[in-house]
């Protein structure tokens, strides 16, 4: 087996969510037979390698954490403004307060809708928080879904109809009615 060090990693697009990356970030690599999730927190580094011949699916679910997000920023906003208009020693605070709500609430907005991403293996299901983004998500699932066909190579639909009926117990010997 060739040393890890001698493989060559390229970095997959998507970060970990802000408030999560405070406290650990993690960072999605593919090398020549998998993909490699990266994990940091303040003192420890992991890593998880996931094989492209074990891979079973990639599950994207659609989160609602870009409606909390922008309620949150739409409040720190309306107290910026209400300490603009309402106080005289605070104005300038205020529309500092106001117009940095505003942008962040145009940034996360810009960014998209916010999902969950799993990577299915036959003993695992992972979730890979830097693809928390549903664009960056659905482009990164594809190309993954390339990588794997590559290895694992596609199965038509007429081969799965064979197999089930192959392994499906057949009437009169112990089959359920």
């Amino acid at each position: 087996m060739a040393n890890p060090k001698d493989r060559t990693y390229t970095r997959l697009r998507g970060r970990s969510p802000f408030l999560t990356r405070l406290a650990n970030a993690a960072s999605l690599w593919k090398s020549e037979d998998g993909l490699v999730l990266a994990t940091q927190t303040a003192y420890t580094e992991s890593y998880q390698h996931f094989r492209f011949d074990d891979l079973q699916g990639i599950l994207i679910v659609k989160t609602r954490r870009q409606l909390w997000y922008m309620l949150i920023y739409g409040l720190f906003g309306l107290l910026g403004l209400f300490l603009a208009v309402v106080w005289e020693y605070t104005r300038m605070l205020g529309w500092i307060f106001f117009g940095a709500a505003m942008i962040a609430h145009m940034l996360n907005w810009l960014k998209g809708e916010t999902c969950a991403t799993y990577l299915r293996t036959a003993v695992k299901l992972q979730e890979v928080s830097c693809l928390s983004r549903l664009p960056v998500a659905t482009a990164a699932a594809a190309e993954i879904d390339g990588w794997v066909q590559e290895r694992q190579g596609t199965l038509r639909l007429d081969q799965l109809a064979a197999a089930s009926t192959a392994l499906s117990p057949s009437r009169g010997q112990g089959a359920a009615p």
